[in-house]
């Protein structure tokens, strides 16, 4: 069974100089170049470099705050009217034969379409990409077009899921501390909560945390700037473990839900773009999620001005048009699919799957607004009630054990390994990252970038 629904977009969202028979004849730019799109993915990139140099002192600041976990001020530009299809029987996305029949069924039923922006999770955005490079005379110049966009519930949690795999053994070892056996050795989509949670909650606090304190020391080196300040942390392995963890995980993970809620198109794009180095190492192993992040990368950067701009309005969509309430729009999906589950539990038939999700619209509209009401000025609460001071404060007493409580303890060189779990054998995450990424000829990352988005988007003129 596969679920689909539709959503009605105002119209103020299209600029004033909508030319409608032009964009139907050729919906995309002619001044993208294939070379600087493909180096654009290096970390080096400038404006990757100072967006992850000004995520740390935006994190740092907000965690001596007490402010990283808010939703940000960013009011809601429009709210969905979400209308929900009957199930697609005896489909999935595993097949494109099974995705083009999906899609056919979205396009007849909105017969007056121009454009359609499809969502959906990692499988059918992937095969979505494939349709739409095999027949580009069906999906991109028949009307309607289609236009895919990440699914970014799915998207936060690979992404993270690829830091996760990277820094497991700073993160397990952390687990290890604090007792907390919820923690798995490589967590599912179904466990997100908690392990979004744990970290953002309990470690990524807590390493933050540390290094406030250190500052405290007249001898400290100030943490403004992550540049020098990491160069000095580097001496001590354990402090360049927590260090490279708050800078290229902690923080990056963040930054994305951050994004979300905030309906900051831009900046996932962005986080896509750094995403790559991450993903093509092979203890990440995001093989799938590499090809969607270029592809997701040229969607947000192809289309002409009016159509770019519909496009990152509509990346991710306001959950009740409240501030800071952006989410993916595979969001509503997996919500139906958990109202499917919770409700329909026996004699379970495809008439009974029906007629619930025909009735879903009403439920769902009684339910949002019984939340507003029993949740109207209630502070989110600590997942299941867990003690987070407790844990934060346990795990800062281990970094002072491992690392040192004083600045110059901190930055006192050695080599022996006590952050982490297990061995200490392994290649670094950072350097494993930085070795992908300085590879050479047919290996280089700009050459593949370069292979793949070319392969993938031959409806596309690019420039040298």
């Amino acid at each position: 069974m596969t679920n689909w629904f539709t959503s009605s977009v105002p119209r103020f969202l299209a600029a004033p100089t909508f030319n409608a028979d032009l964009l139907w004849s050729n919906p995309f730019r002619t001044d993208v170049s294939l070379g600087q799109f493909s180096r654009s993915f290096f970390l080096m990139c400038p404006d990757i470099a100072s967006h992850r140099s000004n995520r740390w002192t935006k994190w740092m600041n907000r965690i001596a705050n007490g402010t990283h976990l808010d939703r940000p001020s960013v009011p809601a530009r429009w709210v969905a009217h979400k209308v929900y299809g009957d199930p697609i029987w005896n489909r999935l996305q595993s097949s494109y034969e099974d995705v083009s029949f999906e899609i056919e069924t979205a396009r007849k039923a909105l017969p007056e379409a121009k454009i359609i922006f499809m969502a959906g999770d990692g499988l059918m955005l992937k095969r979505m990409d494939h349709l739409l490079a095999n027949e580009p005379d069906n999906y991109i110049w028949s009307t309607p077009i289609i236009i895919p966009v990440q699914g970014e519930l799915h998207g936060a949690f690979h992404s993270r899921h690829c830091m996760w795999r990277l820094y497991k053994r700073f993160l397990l070892r952390c687990a290890d501390e604090i007792g907390n056996v919820q923690i798995k050795e490589d967590p599912t989509v179904s466990d997100l909560n908690v392990t979004r949670f744990f970290q953002d909650s309990i470690v990524t606090r807590a390493a933050a945390e540390f290094i406030i304190e250190l500052g405290r020391d007249p001898a400290a080196d100030t943490w403004d700037d992550p540049g020098p300040y990491m160069a000095k942390a580097a001496s001590n392995v354990n402090f360049e473990w927590l260090t490279h963890y708050l800078h290229d995980a902690g923080f990056y993970n963040l930054e994305f839900i951050d994004a979300v809620r905030g309906r900051n198109s831009h900046t996932i794009h962005l986080l896509w773009r750094e995403f790559f180095s991450s993903a093509h190492t092979d203890t990440a192993h995001k093989t799938q999620y590499i090809g969607m992040s270029i592809l997701r990368v040229f969607w947000g950067q192809a289309l002409v001005r009016d159509l770019n701009d519909l496009y990152h309005a509509l990346h991710t969509v306001s959950s009740g048009g409240r501030s800071g309430d952006g989410v993916g729009w595979d969001w509503a999906i997996e919500l139906l699919n958990h109202a499917i589950k919770s409700h329909v539990g026996y004699h379970v038939s495809e008439e009974q799957i029906t007629n619930f999700l025909r009735d879903w619209p009403l439920l769902e509209s009684v339910l949002e607004q019984m939340r507003g009401i029993l949740y109207a000025n209630r502070a989110e609460r600590d997942w299941r009630g867990r003690d987070v001071d407790a844990d934060v404060a346990t795990l800062k007493a281990f970094f002072r054990k491992a690392i040192g409580s004083t600045w110059a303890e901190a930055i006192h060189p050695t080599t022996t390994l006590k952050i982490v779990r297990g061995t200490e054998r392994g290649v670094k995450p950072w350097v494993e990252v930085a070795r992908v990424m300085a590879r050479t000829g047919n290996d280089a990352p700009d050459a593949y970038i370069r292979e793949y988005v070319q392969r993938l988007t031959p409806y596309f003129t690019w420039r040298p």
